[in-house]
């Protein structure tokens, strides 16, 4: 490495923390930096809070609101670092859930880390608040952000409102197709929070009469936001989410429906699942063997998804729907 690019790396570290591949950690000298600069082989973007806007939803993650020094807004989820905090995974399960989303080509909204300074959080003091003992205690570090999609409403707004029968909605959505996409990727990542919670299916409306679909909120994959090693072993090869998708997504099931997401799933090797595994920020405790844990685990029940699939529509679809 050139000393030209040793010294813009050393400069920026008086910025900003360096976000390292592996993780992140906040440079302690300039000298550090020079000596450890011959380990970076890359260094993760991420942006940096400026203002809060408020809280957005009502979920156990009491995310915040807030815009970033790019101009964009983003629903913040905060890393907890207490031991004892129920909801460990959230964080990891949501990068890692949004970086094999994009492996996918689904329809998720761009993500990114988000650094939350100090200053940050002691200028605003409602982010000190929560609602309930169990949720996140919001600090200062690296959190994970969903960008706000504007003019957008959850699934659950929409069946409150009545819109779904109103509008005939499911031929309203422009890319419906993408639908059995989400299914694929919630059979394998065994993620059964969306059919139990509408809220994680976002429609943005386009114009009068269209919408666009978006697939969000992923802390529970892997069975939860507090999974365990022993947990993922034993269900590798066993649960499926078809059955329970109902209404919106059920309508998008057809014969055949499946299979160029089932290609680009099965095309996922190794070393995309270890890439994206290993650039989970080290801040939110996913250790070695989570790591490994998590690889072996999607690795396993890649192959399987297929046929839990297919065996659950040739069950449950009328015969007057599969051809």
């Amino acid at each position: 490495m050139s000393k030209t690019i040793v010294g813009q790396i050393v400069a920026a570290s008086k910025r900003r923390p360096i976000l390292l591949v592996r993780g992140w950690q906040q440079p302690k000298s300039i000298s550090w930096a020079g000596r450890r600069v011959s380990n970076i082989y890359s260094l993760r973007k991420y942006v940096t809070a400026k203002f809060f806007k408020g809280f957005a939803g009502a979920g156990v993650s009491e995310s915040a609101l807030i815009e970033c020094d790019n101009g964009k807004t983003y629903i913040v989820k905060f890393n907890d670092v207490r031991p004892d905090y129920l909801y460990p995974k959230t964080l990891p399960n949501e990068y890692l859930a949004y970086r094999l989303a994009k492996s996918l080509v689904l329809p998720v909204p761009d993500c990114e880390l988000i650094w939350v300074p100090r200053s940050f959080i002691e200028k605003n003091p409602q982010l000190r608040q929560r609602r309930k003992s169990t949720s996140p205690v919001r600090s200062a570090g690296i959190h994970f952000g969903c960008l706000e999609i504007k003019n957008s409403y959850t699934l659950d707004h929409v069946m409150i409102q009545g819109l779904m029968r109103s509008l005939r909605l499911f031929s309203k959505i422009r890319n419906r197709q993408e639908m059995v996409g989400t299914i694929v990727f919630d059979t394998w990542t065994l993620n059964g929070d969306r059919v139990a919670n509408k809220g994680n299916t976002l429609l943005r409306r386009v114009g009068e009469a269209k919408f666009d679909y978006y697939q969000i909120d992923h802390g529970h994959c892997f069975t939860g936001a507090d999974w365990t090693h022993s947990q993922l072993g034993l269900v590798s090869g066993a649960g499926n989410v078809l059955p329970g998708y109902q209404g919106l997504h059920s309508q998008a099931i057809r014969r055949g429906c499946f299979e160029e997401y089932l290609t680009r799933m099965e095309s996922v090797d190794d070393i995309q699942i270890s890439s994206a595994i290993s650039i989970v920020p080290s801040a939110w405790k996913l250790n070695d063997l989570d790591k490994s844990t998590l690889k072996t685990f999607l690795l396993a029940r890649a192959p399987l998804v297929r046929s839990l699939l297919y065996g659950a529509f040739e069950r449950s679809v009328p015969q007057s729907d599969v051809t």
